[in-house]
């Protein structure tokens, strides 16, 4: 079984289920709902029923077999993102307001996945991101980084403040005594 679950992949419970097998490491897994909520006006409930008993579904099966998202966050600087973080029953933290290390501060939080996916290129110093996540991270926790190819839109977007290459991130991420998992 994959570390990733998504909302299709009902029969990969129940090949567990009918193994009476285990998830090998829960709290290293994660489930995505992917299409199932709504992509327009996320405040919404999800209105298409096969949608709404697939992510139901695919909440039960997690929960079974204690893939758990009671102490997951979502922070964002997107007010839609938080939205739909919300909807989705996650905590938020608002980034326009505070920055990571200010909402993490005096808080007991054990990441164990911290997820910056077309970030870092908003930024105006990527280096303050990594220098935040490392105050508020743990030797066990995993960063997944996901940055746009500098070879496919080089600047082509005016949000985009900065471009990486795979040298320079990776050059960041050490920077930080970060280990890099390829």
């Amino acid at each position: 079984l994959s570390r990733g679950l998504g909302d299709v992949y009902k029969r990969q419970f129940e090949g567990l289920r009918n193994s009476n097998r285990k998830v090998r490491h829960p709290k290293l897994t994660l489930a995505v709902a992917d299409h199932n909520v709504p992509t327009t006006d996320r405040s919404k409930p999800i209105e298409n029923e096969d949608s709404k008993i697939q992510y139901e579904t695919l909440d039960k099966n997690c929960k079974e077999f204690g893939i758990n998202f009671e102490n997951a966050f979502i922070a964002d600087l997107d007010p839609n993102g938080l939205s739909i973080a919300q909807s989705l029953g996650f905590s938020t933290y608002d980034l326009r307001k505070k920055s990571l290390s200010e909402h993490l501060l005096n808080e007991n939080k054990d990441l164990s996945l911290i997820t910056a996916v077309h970030v870092l290129e908003h930024l105006e110093d990527p280096s303050e991101f990594f220098s935040s996540i490392k105050e508020v991270s743990c030797s066990n926790t995993f960063l997944y980084v996901e940055i746009p190819s500098i070879y496919f839109s080089p600047l082509g977007d005016p949000a985009h403040l900065i471009t990486f290459s795979r040298e320079s991130m990776i050059s960041l991420a050490l920077r930080f005594s970060f280990e890099l998992i390829y």
